[in-house]
């Protein structure tokens, strides 16, 4: 008796234990059918990319330079590729820029006049009332004005701030406000004579699509 008692307990023991050791189902015979529902791997959202430039103290002083070596080596064909897209770029002999009468281009205006028209002398402003008005081909005008000193070899720049002062007014700041430049000067062969003798071009510049490009160039000298 005692025998059987202990058998049943046994039984019932391995039954409780194996019913624990079940997964929890409906009971209706499709508990096998069901199966853990694995989700799709969900990758990282994409990081943005921000490109790296140079701040405008580096990037522009670089520019400026690049230019000014095309116009030593009167490459002026590749200057147009960096003239102002909507606003073109202006050419002032003088630091008192007349927007009426100061010769104005578009980058293909520019590209033409050298290319198609180099030889066509056009007129870029006026001297003064006696000399009437300055007449010269793009060459010309670079010889006579936009680089009339070997400003890259012997001259000295500055970003943003004006080097030489002259007694004609500079209405720079006015006609292009909130405008980045960079200025060089050339003092000239002789220290002495410095004070009569100095020259200096400003290459100034306006952003279009996130990149600066050359709105003005203007001619600076020693006068009375």
């Amino acid at each position: 008796m005692k025998k059987r008692i202990l058998i049943g307990l046994l039984a019932s023991l391995v039954f409780v234990l194996g019913c624990e050791n079940k997964p929890a189902g409906t009971g209706d015979g499709t508990d096998a059918l069901i199966t853990p529902v694995t989700l799709p791997d969900v990758p990282n959202p994409p990081q943005a990319e921000f490109p790296v430039t140079e701040p405008d103290s580096v990037a522009i002083p670089q520019l400026a330079a690049k230019l000014l070596q095309f116009a030593a080596d009167k490459n002026y064909a590749a200057i147009a590729d960096y003239i102002h897209p909507t606003l073109g770029i202006r050419f002032s002999p003088y630091p008192f820029v007349d927007v009426e009468h100061h010769k104005h281009f578009t980058a293909d205006e520019f590209r033409a006049q050298v290319k198609t028209k180099a030889k066509k002398k056009i007129t870029w402003g006026s001297k003064d009332v006696e000399d009437g008005d300055i007449k010269l081909t793009v060459e010309g005008y670079f010889k006579a004005y936009a680089y009339d000193r070997d400003y890259i070899g012997k001259g000295t720049s500055a970003f943003n701030e004006s080097i030489g002062s002259s007694t004609i007014i500079d209405n720079a700041e006015e006609i292009y406000p909130l405008s980045r430049f960079v200025e060089y000067y050339d003092g000239g062969p002789d220290p002495e004579e410095e004070p009569f003798n100095w020259a200096s071009v400003r290459l100034i510049f306006a952003d279009h699509a996130g990149k600066p490009y050359l709105i003005a160039w203007i001619h600076n000298a020693w006068s009375t």
